[in-house]
């Protein structure tokens, strides 16, 4: 079967694209067919019901070879109001600079998947028992974070699956300590004695959700300018 194949016969219907409206202004990973994460930018449905991807501010560039040939994107968002994830698909081209367009979006699934593209960390916390910041808190070392949560490395084994934590740390360079509320929901021993913990981003507010979706970004800019030797 052809990469187009799939789609023929099948264009969007007006009322489609306006059942797809609920989805913009989101922020989307943006993967190729093999699952490969290519790029986060933010989706956009016009006024004439035709959806973009758009640069988000502050974010590495998208390279410029990616949408030159058409290709079927997989795009991933995690719908705050209704509480699950969204995952839609399309065919993504060049439009310019900072624009590209998708055609044939449709919607494929919503779920409580929040299994997002996990950005490598490199970074040092704090975490306490939620409502007990003033108790013992723990150093952590930040193994990746995500838009839905974050993995913890920590010496010691004292949580258990279901434990509510909160995350005091910087996430990149730039930004200032923040706290995130999470739980836990994986323990996996390590060796030479460590633990590493999953934790689920929990009750994040609008400011929470743009801070680290800032740092995803600004430690992937880090490492394109490392790349380029700037």
């Amino acid at each position: 079967m052809g990469l187009f194949d799939r789609f023929r016969g099948k264009k969007t219907t007006k009322a489609e694209s306006d059942s797809l409206r609920d989805y913009s202004g989101l922020r989307m990973e943006v993967f190729d067919q093999d699952d490969q994460f290519l790029f986060m930018a933010v989706l956009l449905i016009l006024q004439d019901a035709t959806p973009e991807l758009r640069q988000l501010a502050d974010a590495p560039d998208i390279p410029w070879e990616i949408g030159i040939e058409p290709f079927h994107a997989k795009l991933r968002a995690f719908d705050n109001i209704q509480k699950l994830a969204i995952h839609l698909e399309g065919i993504v081209s060049r439009v310019d600079e900072d624009v590209l367009k998708i055609e044939r979006l449709r919607l494929v699934s919503k779920d409580n998947d929040r299994a997002f593209f996990r950005q490598g960390i490199n970074a040092v916390g704090e975490i306490y028992f939620t409502g007990d910041p003033d108790a013992v808190s723990w150093v952590c070392e930040l193994r990746n974070v995500s838009a839905g949560g974050v993995c913890l490395r920590i010496k010691e084994e004292d949580f258990q699956v279901g434990d509510e934590l909160t995350l005091r740390a910087r996430l990149s360079p730039e930004q200032e300590i923040s706290e995130f509320p999470c739980i836990v929901r994986r323990v996996t021993p390590k060796r030479g004695g460590m633990f590493e913990y999953g934790c689920q981003f929990v009750n994040l507010n609008a400011a929470d959700q743009d801070r680290i979706s800032r740092a995803i970004m600004e430690i992937q800019r880090n490492l394109a300018r490392r790349s380029m030797g700037r």
